[in-house]
């Protein structure tokens, strides 16, 4: 039996150095949990105070669940079906290998499931990334409309499937040509062009605005036992543990490697891309008055809505899904590698057979209808966000709604905005007799806003409004 082992060890595939395999691993962290939800979490739960409940589970779970996923990978050289009939065996429990095999394939069974999802996901990001190389993404007059229009039925199903053999390409190469390589070149790059992106967005007029709300810390934060349980889950997510990736992962690590410290550089470098991606989205979002906490639409709705006020946008939104895209490709590859370990491991299958009952599985097991909260109603609520943050709108009763104009250069950059487009679009009638309204609508014209008002007459610095989401 250890002869056996011994034999399969040796023919197993394995990261070529410590350096490849701390890469990999950080890429397998590295992905939407840090560069949406992070942002999202900071902003809506107390700025820098959120940051202690994270660095805490950061930590703690780095020292005991990083560190235990890549050491029992490594100590049983084979995946979780294998992996817990191998602990098993060693404690003599009765029917080792079944039992393990049933225990084994449920974080193999979530994280193929996980996988499907995010290949579609995937999909949606090579779609931007193409329309913003050809110009034709921040030329969309709805934004909302045109993310809808993807995420509806067929809407992506190319884009999907574009995702799925880039990914799946590099699953056939194996680990050191594939996965390892990958990687080597997507991490860097997805650092230098996030740091790129740090140094334009740090010039912007009222960044500063952003980096304040972002850094002030809000102590009464700390006081919500949500903040905590979340906090918990971001650095759950955020270091890719149970998922099954970080122990196969840890199957391929040579035994002469230090698994403590390829644990710690993993932990700070996942929290580094974290904190790098919230500099950039935080204060891009507040140097043009969008909403921050506008959840899944913030990438693929606000996001190019801002690129497309700024200077050399076109650019600038081209790096930025680049940016992500690298990321989301590098973990995806660590979503796919249980099940396809597993079938090698348990059916004895060559590498590329087992990729191919994977991709069959991917690519029938996806509703054509998938969506995610931001089609039809999540867009309707993200512009209904916008809406109430910009506030340009906001009910008075008995009276209809009043029109805030808000700072004097926010004003300036409304007005100009307003008129660059249709504005015959964003009212009934002429546009001319409401000069204030006009001047109170940009953003709410891109989120495909109809909006009819009229003078009200016992109080002129008020207007009746009557808003319509398309």
């Amino acid at each position: 039996m250890a002869q056996t082992a011994s034999g399969e060890s040796q023919a197993r595939d394995s990261f070529t150095s410590r350096t490849a395999f701390i890469i990999a691993c950080i890429g397998s962290a590295v992905g939407l949990s840090g560069i949406w939800l992070f942002p999202y979490r900071v902003s809506q739960l107390g700025g820098a105070a959120f940051l202690i409940p994270y660095l805490f589970f950061v930590v703690l779970l780095g020292l005991t669940g990083v560190v235990g996923e890549m050491s029992f990978g490594r100590a049983m050289g084979c995946g979780p079906m294998g992996a817990f009939g191998k602990a098993l065996e060693l404690r003599g429990v009765p029917h080792a290998t079944r039992i393990g095999k049933a225990i084994g394939i449920v974080p193999v069974l979530a994280a193929l499931g996980i996988a499907i999802g995010y290949t579609v996901v995937l999909g949606w990001f090579l779609k931007y990334l193409f329309a913003a190389a050809t110009g034709t993404l921040l030329a969309q007059p709805d934004m909302g409309a045109y993310f809808g229009q993807i995420t509806g039925d067929f809407g992506s199903i190319g884009w999907h499937a574009a995702a799925l053999i880039i990914t799946l390409a590099v699953m056939v190469l194996g680990i050191s040509r594939g996965i390892e390589r990958l990687n080597k070149i997507m991490m860097p790059l997805f650092f230098v062009l996030f740091c790129v992106l740090l140094v334009r967005v740090a010039m912007l007029p009222g960044a500063i605005d952003g980096y304040a709300y972002l850094f002030m810390p809000r102590w009464e934060a700390l006081a919500n036992p949500q903040t905590w349980v979340l906090a918990l889950g971001q650095a759950f997510f955020g270091l890719s543990l149970a998922g099954g990736g970080t122990l196969v992962y840890g199957s391929y690590l040579k035994k002469d490697v230090n698994v403590v410290s390829s644990a710690r550089n993993v932990v700070v470098f996942s929290t580094l891309a974290a904190v790098l991606s919230a500099m950039v989205v935080v204060p891009a979002v507040f140097a043009f008055g969008a909403d921050t906490q506008a959840g899944p639409p913030l990438l693929f709705i606000v996001l190019p809505q801002v690129f497309e006020e700024m200077p050399f946008g076109g650019m600038f939104c081209f790096v930025f899904f680049l940016a992500v895209a690298c990321a989301a490709i590098t973990s995806l590859v660590n979503l796919y590698e249980p099940p396809i370990e597993a079938l090698q491991q348990q059916a004895r299958l060559p590498r590329w057979a087992a990729v191919a009952i994977v991709a069959a599985v991917s690519m029938g097991g996806v509703p054509q209808g998938f969506r995610l909260k931001t089609g039809s109603n999540g867009t309707r609520e993200a512009r209904r966000r916008m809406v109430r943050t910009h506030g340009t709108l906001s009910v008075r009763p008995a009276h209809g709604h009043r029109h805030h104009l808000g700072h004097r250069a926010r004003r300036h950059r409304i007005a100009s905005q307003a008129l660059k487009h249709r504005p015959e679009r964003l009212f009934h009638g002429n546009p001319n007799s409401f000069p204030k309204a006009a001047k109170a609508c940009m953003l709410q014209q891109h989120a495909g806003l109809l909006i009819s008002c009229r003078e009200n007459k016992p109080d002129p610095e008020a207007l009746t409004c009557q808003v319509e989401i398309r």
